[in-house]
């Protein structure tokens, strides 16, 4: 299994969100599984201008950034991560342009890899929110239940942590709560790797959270 993984945090290795990312991906590489990550802090993405040229021309985006390349690493991943904070109650401005600019994938262009003909990638959600309240998820889970729908996909798994700058202590100092949920994650990570789906004794240390 190919597994990708795009983090739309702004604080991008230094974020709680992926301080989950990690674990996930060490839990499916673990699995057997091959891993790659694109952090969208350290690239430059316009935004999508609607024009749909990639769909009745030839050549892709007409935008010249770094959206190509990523695309390019992505492409016959079996699995794509998209890992984000919440922020005001949605996904990040990051991730969310990441996404817009997924219309090209949908071309009748597109080369073979990128949505030309192959099975779309099922998506597993990543997201941390600094509230302790799990309603704040409500819109981010609903979001990306949608795309996966519009894409023909599914959702494999959801992880989400509520206070999520618990998770951004050190190893040694985390509380029993946040170790045993991170051990949930790469748990997570090996089973919907090997089994396309997590556990039901996983799902529920996961329901449980950080704190």
């Amino acid at each position: 299994m190919r597994i990708f993984s795009v983090n739309g945090s702004p604080r991008g290795r230094a974020g709680n969100t992926d301080v989950m990312v990690r674990a996930f991906l060490e839990g499916a590489r673990r699995a057997g599984a091959e891993t790659q990550s694109a952090y969208l802090a350290d690239v430059k993405i316009g935004h999508c201008r609607a024009c749909h040229s990639c769909w009745s021309e030839p050549g892709g985006c007409v935008l010249e950034d770094d959206m190509a390349g990523i695309l390019s690493r992505m492409a016959g991943a079996d699995l794509i991560v998209l890992a984000t904070p919440v922020q005001l109650g949605n996904v990040s401005g990051m991730l969310k342009v990441f996404v817009d600019r997924l219309t090209v994938t949908g071309s009748p262009h597109a080369p073979k890899g990128e949505g030309g003909g192959r099975k779309p990638a099922e998506f597993v959600l990543v997201s941390s929110c600094g509230y302790p309240d799990k309603r704040s998820f409500d819109v981010v889970t609903h979001w990306v239940r949608m795309l996966a729908a519009m894409m023909g996909t599914r959702v494999a798994a959801e992880v989400l942590a509520a206070q999520g700058k618990l998770l951004a202590a050190p190893e040694g100092g985390r509380t029993e709560r946040v170790t045993e949920f991170l051990e949930a994650v790469a748990r997570a990570g090996a089973e919907v790797a090997s089994g396309g789906k997590v556990a039901d004794s996983t799902a529920a240390v996961l329901e449980r959270g950080p704190a």
